[in-house]
């Protein structure tokens, strides 16, 4: 085979592997937008300012009778739309159902929020009670709420996520003496019934805490190590 044939078909080559490659690049490019596009998720607030594509609607629900008084309380939630960009191209993603804040209503007062404004993502929300030793009941009367906020973008992603910086938090059922306990919450909450005091296992990158909180002030009573057996 001559020099030149043998040139021409390495220079065929090399423009096969290079058509494919860009096929196969934006195939991939089209298979991961559609496998992302309109894509739903919670837990995710959008807060880059650079994205003119966003769409935002707040809506207020989950509203509650407060005891037997004329208090009620409802969560404000938010949905958005927005694109993202993947390589070259771009696909559609929302996010629903965010609680951002809560209001405490009365007929005869004006409104009363939580949080003074939306910039904070409310992670997770947990009713409390104390409970008497033996009781059985379910429907103890409620006597703080527990929640799990996400003040700020920590981790600078342009997003309000649970990777960000979480802070573990008590308020009365009233909305009234907003209390953070927890700062920087490194693992997941469990509460364990008791009739004096508010008690919680905490999990720590190194164990487990158990930690008491008095029910009407929020003050830490005494926390301690759970020394796991070697």
């Amino acid at each position: 085979m001559s020099l030149w044939l043998k040139s021409l078909l390495s220079l065929a080559a090399v423009i096969v592997i290079v058509i494919g490659g860009f096929v196969l690049f934006f195939l991939g490019q089209d298979m991961w937008r559609t496998a992302n596009q309109n894509v739903q998720t919670t837990e995710m607030v959008n807060v880059d300012p650079a994205n003119e594509t966003l769409v935002e609607q707040l809506f207020l629900s989950d509203i509650t009778r407060i005891g037997d008084g004329p208090l009620s309380r409802g969560t404000l939630y938010l949905t958005q739309d927005f694109d993202m960009q993947g390589g070259f191209a771009s696909y559609s993603k929302s996010s629903a159902d965010n609680a951002l804040n809560m209001v405490f209503l009365d007929p005869s007062a004006p409104e009363r929020w939580l949080f003074e404004g939306n910039d904070q993502l409310i992670y997770g929300m947990t009713s409390l009670s104390l409970t008497p030793i033996g009781s059985t009941d379910e429907r103890l009367p409620e006597a703080a709420l527990l929640l799990q906020v996400i003040g700020a973008d920590t981790n600078r992603d342009n997003r309000l996520t649970p990777d960000d910086r979480v802070d573990l938090a008590l308020v009365q059922p009233d909305g009234r003496g907003l209390t953070t306990v927890i700062e920087d919450l490194q693992g997941s909450v469990r509460i364990v019934p008791d009739a004096l005091a508010f008690v919680l296992l905490v999990d720590t990158p190194t164990g487990v805490n158990l930690i008491r909180i008095d029910p009407v002030s929020f003050a830490i009573l005494d926390q301690k190590a759970i020394d796991f057996p070697k």
